[in-house]
């Protein structure tokens, strides 16, 4: 927080306690991923790069996928402008963050059978390799499943089945650690892994890469 909202927490405490609960209920009808892509775009409209990094990793963590970022800034060129979305790319270039890499936006993807459903052991992470591509699939107790990629997060280092113990993922370069169970990082880094779209039909587990 900045030293102006500080100040004014302290001088006018019951107007700004106000404020903070209006903006906080203000969303109240709109879902996570949707409140940080319009979050990304008001930075980007006000040009605070500290601001719009700091929102764009919300958004991230949220499980905002580059591609919607990208999208949504788009959408928003009538009021956006060509000079900001261009400024909020260079900042996306110079952060260089695996999932704005080209070649990870314009791969094409495709639906690809995966296992059957009732293979999958509730309470435990599986792996499986899909043509160079690598999944994991966690079910709950509940039969819920979750599909991650099996590129971590941090650099794009590919994460295999000999990184996996339990339901601990643990990326080989940096020695990120991930629960599988929710896609949390749990330690050396500050990122979800990055979940993929799936589907179940016929008693199959498809997944869109």
């Amino acid at each position: 927080m900045s030293e102006a909202l500080n100040y004014l927490l302290k001088i006018r405490p019951e107007a700004m306690q106000a404020y903070f609960s209006f903006v906080k209920k203000s969303g109240g009808s709109l879902d996570k991923k949707t409140i940080a892509i319009i979050s990304v775009i008001t930075k980007v409209d006000k040009q605070t790069k500290k601001g719009f990094k700091q929102y764009l990793k919300r958004a991230l963590n949220e499980g905002v996928s580059a591609d919607e970022i990208i999208d949504a800034l788009l959408v928003a060129f009538p009021t956006l402008g060509l000079t900001k979305i261009v400024w909020a790319m260079d900042i996306l270039i110079e952060m260089d963050l695996p999932e704005f890499k080209a070649e990870n936006l314009t791969a094409e993807a495709n639906w690809h059978q995966v296992v059957e459903v009732d293979d999958v052991i509730p309470d435990q992470t599986h792996y499986f390799e899909l043509n160079g591509r690598g999944v994991f699939l966690y079910k709950d107790t509940e039969n819920s499943i979750i599909a991650y990629d099996h590129r971590c997060p941090h650099q794009s280092t590919q994460i295999t089945s000999e990184s996996l113990q339990g339901n601990t993922l643990t990326c080989p370069k940096h020695a990120w650690k991930f629960d599988t169970t929710n896609g949390h990082c749990i330690e050396n880094g500050n990122r979800p892994l990055n979940r993929v779209k799936h589907k179940i039909e016929d008693g199959l587990v498809w997944v869109y890469i």
